[in-house]
C-alpha cells in the first residue's frame, strides 16, 4: 500500500468498518503512535488497537469522514471528522447519549508500505467539554 491508501484505510477500513486485519497489514511491528490525550501506547498494531478501544468504550455508532489527504513520498497528512454517540463513561464523565463530533488530523510516516510512526492531533478541548470532563467559562 502507498501512504495515501494507508491513511484512508486507517480511517475508513479500521475506524469506520472495524476491519482489524488492516492494522496487521499496515502497521510495522515497531510502529509508534502518538496521541497527546493518552498515556504512551504499545508499539505496532496494538497501539492503534488500544487507542480505538479506549474511545469506543465511550462512543458508539461511530464513524470517520475523511476530508483531505495530502501525500508526499513516505509522509501523509489526513484531515478528518469523527462522530459518535457518548454512551459509555469517559475519564469519569457519565454518558449523556449526546452525539459528539471531533475534527482532527493524522500524520503518518510510512516505510516499505507500512506505518512506522503516526501522530494524531484533534480538538481535544471541545471533545472533553462535550463529554463533560471539563467546562470552560
Amino acid at each position: 500500500m502507498n501512504a495515501e491508501e494507508i491513511a484512508r484505510g486507517y480511517a475508513i477500513d479500521y475506524w469506520t468498518h472495524a476491519r482489524d486485519a488492516f492494522l496487521e497489514e499496515a502497521f510495522d511491528p515497531s510502529a509508534t503512535y502518538h496521541d497527546p490525550m493518552l498515556a504512551p501506547l504499545p508499539t505496532g498494531p496494538d497501539g492503534p488497537r488500544q487507542r480505538k478501544a479506549i474511545y469506543e468504550s465511550a462512543l458508539s455508532e461511530s464513524h470517520v469522514d475523511v476530508h483531505d489527504v495530502i501525500a508526499q513520498d513516505d509522509r501523509v497528512a489526513m484531515r478528518w471528522t469523527y462522530t459518535g454517540r457518548f454512551t459509555g463513561e469517559f475519564m469519569g464523565a457519565a454518558p449523556t447519549n449526546e452525539v459528539v463530533t471531533v475534527d482532527g488530523m493524522h500524520f503518518f510516516h510510512v516505510r516499505d508500505g507500512r506505518v512506522v510512526e503516526t501522530w494524531v492531533q484533534y480538538d481535544s478541548a471541545n471533545f472533553l467539554k462535550t463529554v463533560g470532563v471539563v467546562s470552560f467559562g
